[in-house]
């Protein structure tokens, strides 16, 4: 399972949000965000945070967790730290979930997953989009996720589908069956995130 979320700095650097009374507790305790904040302004680190318990949330729901907005309920330990990525671990109800937190020029995505990354591949698009209604933004991510997905497995586009499950948990059909890969869809500003987990073993080339 695989989980994602993008951050655009131009959607939400602007009104200083983060920093509003009450929105970082909220999000995060003082003891998450302490570690972020050595390298990081406190803004952009409340930022990383909130993705990188969205992406961990993704991944909960798909173990089977109910649906809850409380960030705090998720909490993120950091391991590793550089200027433009974060490694850690995030925990949930539903168990822990390893997280990588990556910062750069315009946006932060992060992603965590539930399995051996021994055994996955874990590959990725960050994809530009043109319009900001919602709609707009999905249908954008939609024909480029699947025009990636049918040039690495070198058949035609139109043979491959995206659909949401009960949980709102996206997938891929080929033909009508379902691709075993994991994947996460994100949209936030003018950016799209797709991320997909895949066995090494798959013919999924990235």
């Amino acid at each position: 399972m695989i989980g994602n979320d993008i951050i655009s700095f131009a959607e939400v650097l602007p009104n200083h949000q983060a920093l509003r009374p009450g929105f970082r507790d909220k999000v995060c305790l003082t003891e998450e965000l302490h570690p972020l904040t050595t390298i990081f302004s406190e803004e952009i680190s409340i930022w990383m945070l909130w993705a990188a318990k969205e992406s961990a949330y993704k991944v909960y729901r798909q173990a089977g967790g109910p649906a809850f907005f409380a960030p705090k309920r998720n909490l993120f330990q950091a391991n590793s730290l550089t200027k433009s990525q974060v490694t850690g671990i995030t925990k949930t109800p539903k168990g822990n979930y390893p997280t990588c937190i990556r910062v750069q020029a315009d946006y932060i995505i992060a992603e965590s997953w539930s399995v051996d990354r021994n055994d996955y591949r874990l590959l990725r698009q960050v994809v530009p989009l043109a319009g900001k209604q919602y709609q707009e933004q999905s249908s954008g991510l939609k024909r480029a996720i699947l025009g990636w997905v049918a040039k690495a497995h070198g058949i035609p586009v139109e043979s491959v589908t995206l659909h949401k499950d009960q949980a709102g948990v996206p997938y891929l059909n080929y033909q009508d069956r379902r691709m075993e890969l994991s994947i996460s869809l994100s949209h936030h500003g003018y950016y799209g995130l797709c991320s997909i987990l895949a066995h090494k073993n798959s013919p999924f080339l990235g």
